[in-house]
């Protein structure tokens, strides 16, 4: 493949090489002292390209505190892809510094790729382009691509935040561009929570194949500790004390020696977490055979489990093959639906039925937030029927009437006294008005308007 033909060009600050790539101008930087990368001028104007260049090179004038900013630097463009890079590459300094983990990351790489091409068809060039207005279309861009309100909800934030950044870190924009459009986030969740019987079968169907033996031991402990896939994955047999009958999950994103070891182990929450096990979960960890990598888990040939493998094994040889069997109505959103995470939601709701207080409930799944524990649980119809009958609301039945004395209500019928009790007051429609089919005496109203026959 023939080198790419680049020009160097001495700026005001820097020195740059000039190259063009599918004819879109780039300046590389890296033959400065300092190494500034290499940067799309998001032009295929060389004109055009040169005063880009002019700008980025003031640009890592600031940000590497050779000059200050000052006011006419506001008005210095940045286009959307440069953008996108810098505020990317601030993303992955050091987690002691609050940078983001890589699942963070690749999650807002995403975000990037999509508000890329929706500024390209938009003719969207500069983030001084992007205001209240842009980002309203890029919402209804997302939602017309039938992205969840979810989705919706961290993209845009994320375009917020990008241009929070660029106003109080990098000074690149004026504070006139923050955006201060609100964003409504639910607190409801479509997640499939599954039933103890769909969770039963779900580990006969992997038992009876013993290629899949490995998945029903993950689908126990998934059910029974409320892990996310990732943390079930990455579990050491050193993390299980059967001593004190707990399961700890670490988080040592801080820790020299597990990172010279290759061997960091991060939680979503950024912190470590104990939880019991549970009687249900103990022989089948008591019985597993210990792999010399130390992992509690392995695929059937003894490798490493990645959760994307996972995922996609569960769907095909567990999911597909019970749809028949628990039917999923037109429309809605039923057991075909349930994922891995589903077992999340299942592990909160039946901790909620079996007492569990919420303290409890958030420490063991490693939430500080409540509302999140709210979204997740959720109360099946044969569960709320239950707890509902738990409630004493009367002290005897209070559809058993008491056996009337003779004439205490004008009438001998005790059958006509129950049954009329029981109706509500019925309309009328060719009087236009509310009548009560309770015996005329009864109700004091003279003569009943319409008798009733009584089997």
């Amino acid at each position: 493949m023939p080198k790419k033909a680049q020009t160097k060009i001495a700026c005001e600050y820097f020195n740059w090489n000039l190259f063009a790539r599918d004819g879109v101008y780039y300046a590389d930087g890296r033959m400065n002292t300092t190494k500034l990368g290499k940067h799309s001028l998001y032009t295929r104007d060389r004109d055009q390209a040169m005063r880009n260049l002019r700008g980025l090179d003031r640009r890592m004038a600031i940000q590497q505190k050779v000059i200050q900013p000052t006011q006419q630097d506001y008005r210095i463009e940045v286009s959307i892809s440069d953008g996108w890079d810098r505020y990317l590459q601030y993303c992955r300094r050091p987690n002691v510094t609050g940078g983001v983990s890589s699942t963070t990351f690749n999650r807002y790489h995403a975000v990037r790729d999509k508000h890329l091409a929706f500024c390209a068809k938009q003719n969207i060039a500069t983030w001084n382009q992007v205001d209240e207005k842009t980002l309203l279309a890029y919402s209804s861009w997302l939602h017309k691509s039938s992205y969840s309100n979810a989705s919706i909800y961290l993209e845009c934030t994320l375009v917020k935040q990008v241009i929070k950044w660029f106003i109080e870190k990098e000074k690149a924009l004026p504070e006139s561009r923050r955006i201060h459009m609100k964003l409504q986030r639910s607190d409801e969740s479509d997640a499939y929570c599954y039933r103890p019987d769909e969770v039963q079968a779900m580990i006969d169907q992997c038992r009876s194949q013993p290629k899949l033996a490995w998945l029903a031991d993950l689908i126990i402990t998934l059910a029974a500790t409320g892990m996310r896939i990732g943390e079930a994955i990455a579990l050491r047999w050193n993390d299980i004390d059967f001593v004190s009958g707990m399961i700890t999950l670490p988080d040592n994103r801080h820790s020299g020696r597990h990172m010279k070891a290759g061997a960091i182990r991060a939680t979503k929450g950024r912190r470590g977490r104990s939880l019991p096990i549970h009687s249900s979960l103990r022989p089948l960890l008591e019985t597993m055979a210990h792999n010399p990598d130390g992992l509690v888990f392995a695929g059937p040939k003894g490798r490493r489990l990645k959760a994307d493998v996972v995922r996609n094994i569960f769907i095909r040889e567990v999911l597909k093959p019970l749809r028949l069997k628990f039917p999923t109505p037109a429309g809605e959103i039923g057991f075909e639906h349930g994922r891995l995470h589903s077992f999340r939601h299942y592990f909160i709701s039946q901790a909620f039925l079996g007492g569990a207080s919420e303290g409890e409930i958030r420490s063991w799944v490693d939430h500080r937030d409540s509302r999140i524990i709210e979204r997740y649980r959720r109360l099946r119809s044969e569960d709320a029927r239950r707890k509902m009958e738990q409630i004493k609301f009367f002290g005897g039945h209070p559809n058993k009437l008491p056996k009337p004395e003779q004439g205490a209500v004008g009438t001998n019928d005790e059958s006509k006294v129950s049954w009329a009790v029981d109706l509500p007051d019925v309309p009328d429609r060719r009087q236009g008005n509310t009548y009560s089919e309770v015996p005329a005496h009864v109700n004091g109203r003279g003569e009943n308007p319409r008798k009733a026959e009584v089997a």
